[in-house]
């Protein structure tokens, strides 16, 4: 039998740039597949905020993760903000101060800022409390929905309007609370745990809202350094502004000679806004900070300005 040679056909091989473009396409496909991986991972974490001034919300009751203040160990310094009031160009106005409050938890934080705010000393000597002598400030209650503040003290001077605006007095509180929350929430007050209709000679049949910043705020102050500070050559300081074309104006005084002057810019335009500035060269001795607004008149009118003593080692 003769023997039959059958002869199989094959498929040609791909050529060189047949297998080049297979490659890019698995490539491709892979950087595709880890994009979408990375997209499902970053959508289920939470926003991260960018805002390093933002402050968390400590009201009790609020569920988000942001609301929960970090761990503090008990014994360490917690530093609250509270607020008093002080003289400006247009009468009484809020100022505020960092208060260091040693061995405080933030759980106490709310608690003894409002007894400071209402029957404190600021470490400013320009800056006082608007409240009887005496006076006597406890939280009651603090949820998300307000919180309630009870005084003790004598009934007819805790309803009477003081001489210097009662109503600076009250939001000094409200504003206090909320800087401390990180959030703003209507504060109710009683006296002795009953409803009054009246503290200060403002009305408070219904819960208190902070007011506009700009009918009851200074227009400038500063928060770093504190009156009395112990400072280097180089003076960095810190506050809030509310001026014209944010501009702040600002002099180092030894007596009444000016050694520096200079000015810097509010982050933004008559709203109360952070500023920032370094005094740099400064001789060793005692001066005095003076920072104020500026007078667009023309006319001589007075500025708002607030002072602090610093001794340069």
């Amino acid at each position: 039998m003769r023997r039959t040679d059958v002869k199989m056909h094959q498929a040609p091989a791909p050529d060189r740039e047949s297998r080049g473009w297979v490659v890019v396409a698995a490539v491709v496909v892979l950087l595709v597949a880890v994009a979408a991986v990375v997209a499902l991972v970053r959508g289920q974490q939470p926003e991260r905020h960018s805002d390093a001034t933002a402050q968390p919300s400590r009201v009790s009751g609020a569920a988000t993760p942001s609301s929960s203040p970090p761990a503090t160990p008990v014994g360490s310094d917690v530093r609250a903000p509270v607020y008093y009031a002080g003289q400006a160009a247009r009468g009484v106005r809020l100022y505020r101060e960092l208060l260091s409050l040693p061995g405080v938890t933030p759980a106490q934080e709310l608690q003894r800022a409002v007894q400071v705010a209402v029957g404190g000393t600021a470490s400013d000597p320009d800056y006082r409390s608007l409240w009887p002598g005496g006076t006597v400030a406890s939280i009651t209650s603090s949820t998300a929905d307000g919180v309630t503040v009870d005084l003790h003290g004598s009934a007819d001077a805790l309803t009477a309007a003081p001489s210097g605006g009662g109503s600076v007095g009250v939001q000094a509180v409200v504003y206090t609370v909320d800087a401390v929350l990180g959030q703003p929430v209507p504060v109710t007050f009683t006296i002795d745990g009953e409803a009054v209709p009246s503290v200060l000679g403002v009305d408070t049949s219904a819960p208190v809202a902070r007011a506009d910043p700009l009918q009851v705020q200074a227009p400038v102050w500063v928060t770093s350094p504190t009156d009395g500070a112990s400072v280097g050559s180089t003076i960095t300081v810190r506050g809030v502004a509310a001026t014209f074309e944010a501009t702040v104006v600002w002099e180092l005084k030894q007596g009444s000679r000016v050694v520096q002057r200079g000015h810097a810019t509010a982050r933004e335009c008559c709203m109360p806004s952070p500023y920032r500035f370094t005094v740099s060269g400064v001789p060793a001795g005692s001066y005095t900070l003076v920072v104020h607004d500026s007078d667009e008149s023309g006319q001589g009118r007075p500025v708002s300005q607030d002072t602090k003593t610093v001794n340069v080692r």
